[in-house]
Parts: structure tokens; sequence; C-alpha cells
């Protein structure tokens, strides 16, 4: 499947692209865009160097510029707040969704998700539980294009039972893993 993947911060990007990669996916990774218009964007490429806790940024480099046309993108996985010049997720989506694309809110906690959803994404995924989906095939691209309101609603019950798992790790002062490596290695705070 074709996935588009708008994620500003390198630790979580560039996990998710290799998750999705090995899952035989072709993924297009974009830290956000310069442009987006009714059929397309003009997307940043990520860094080559970056600090993974760090947001991606942008220097008006123009060999980070690359054109997506939305009749290739079958499914976009979008971050809710972006580097500029383009700064919200909500930008992204309604385009996509209005031309068809199915998109995926994965905001930072899921604080962002409700503004996403009034831009179009069909459904929300806390983007830190974004691995732990793929891996266990809750996140399933196949089902999401058949019955979106299914797939969102087992985010919705995913999401709710990581955070029940999440908050009984740290009851029992044992640790609650991602998957990804930017979070699973800062210090517990008990």
């Amino acid at each position: 499947m074709n996935i588009l993947l708008v994620e500003d911060m390198p630790g979580f990007g560039r996990h998710i692209l290799e998750q999705l990669q090995s899952e035989g996916h072709n993924v297009t990774w974009v830290v956000g865009a310069q442009h987006v218009d009714g059929d397309y964007l003009i997307g940043i490429a990520p860094s080559q160097e970056h600090d993974e806790f760090d947001s991606d940024s942008w220097d008006n480099e123009p060999d980070r510029l690359v054109t997506v046309d939305f009749t290739t993108v079958e499914i976009a996985l979008l971050d809710g707040g972006l580097i500029k010049p383009v700064v919200s997720g909500g930008d992204f989506a309604r385009p996509l969704s209005a031309f068809g694309v199915p998109c995926i809110s994965i905001t930072g906690g899921g604080a962002g998700a409700q503004p996403m959803a009034d831009a179009g994404c069909c459904a929300a995924l806390p983007k830190e539980l974004v691995l732990l989906a793929l891996r266990q095939g809750v996140l399933d691209f196949d089902k999401l294009r058949r019955a979106p309101l299914a797939v969102a609603q087992a985010l919705i019950d995913f999401t709710e039972s990581q955070r029940s798992l999440k908050f009984a790790a740290s009851k029992q002062r044992s640790r609650f893993f991602t998957g990804f490596p930017v979070l699973d290695r800062l210090p517990e705070t008990n």
C-alpha cells in the first residue's frame, strides 16, 4: 500500500517508516510541507542530520522538497503540529480526505485528535502507540479502507487498553515499552 507519513520528529518518523516498510508498504515520509494544494503537496523530506528528540527544521533547502501527488496516496498518517511553513496536520487532512484518502491522526498523546478529526481524519491514535498498533495488527490499512468506523473504534479501544497497561506497569514500578527507542530509554518517572 502507498502510505504518506507526515511526522516532524525523527525519533518517531524513522521507526514508523521502518515498520511500515518491513510490512511491505511503500512509504513517503515528509516532516512538513512548503505547499499543500487540492491534489498534491510539496513536502519537505527529513533532514539527514537531526536529533531524534527535536522536531526537524527546514531552512529553504530546495534539495529536500518532494512533490506528492494525491492520486498515488492510499492512506495518510498525519501528525497534528508540524514545522513551518505548513504547521498544521489539518492542512494535509482537508485536501487528502476530500480527495478520498483515509487519514489517521497520529498526534502526540492524542491531544490534537479532535481538531484533526474536524479537518477530516477518520481515526486517531497517539503517535507513541503507532508501532504497537501496527505490530499487533490493530492498525489494519485494508480494513480501514473497507470499514473506517470499525477501525476508528478499534483504535479507541486499543488506546484505552494500552493506557491501562501503562498505568498498571507504573503502579508495579515496571516499564511499559512502546517500541520507540526515543521513549523506551527515557528514565522512569515514578
